[in-house]
C-alpha cells in the first residue's frame, strides 16, 4: 500500500481515495510480518503492467528478514493474473512450486 510501489486502484479501493500514510502503512502486508507468520508462496511475473514485482519482492524480503518460510518465483512474461487465464500461459509451472513449497512446509499432504 506504500505510495512507491503502490497499485493505486486496489488501494484506493480497500482504503478509500484520500487514505492517509498511516492507514497506508498499517495495511500493508510487509510492515505486519510477525514472528508467527504463515508460510508464504508467492508467484508473479515481471512484465504484470498492472500491479508493480516490487509487491512481492518487498513482502518476501520482510518474511525472510523475519525468518518466516516464504518462497518466490519470477516469470519473465506471463502478465497480470496468469494464473487463472486459459489456455495456461508461459508460467504454468506454478502450481506445481506451489504444491511442492506447501507440501515441504506441511500445508498439503504429499
Amino acid at each position: 500500500m506504500e505510495a512507491a510501489f503502490d497499485h493505486a486502484g486496489s488501494r484506493d479501493n480497500l482504503l478509500g481515495a484520500e487514505a492517509g500514510a498511516a492507514a497506508r502503512r498499517a495495511a500493508s502486508v510487509e510492515a505486519r510480518v510477525g514472528a508467527d507468520a504463515a508460510p508464504v508462496f508467492l508467484a508473479r511475473c515481471g512484465d504484470d503492467g498492472l500491479v508493480p514485482v516490487t509487491n512481492s519482492l518487498t513482502f518476501y524480503a520482510a518474511m525472510h528478514a523475519r525468518g518466516r518460510p516464504a518462497e518466490l518465483a519470477v516469470f519473465n512474461e506471463g502478465g497480470h493474473g496468469f494464473g487463472v487465464r486459459y489456455p495456461p500461459s508461459m508460467p504454468a509451472a506454478w502450481p506445481h512450486l506451489l504444491h511442492r513449497f506447501g507440501t515441504k512446509q506441511g500445508v498439503f499432504r504429499g
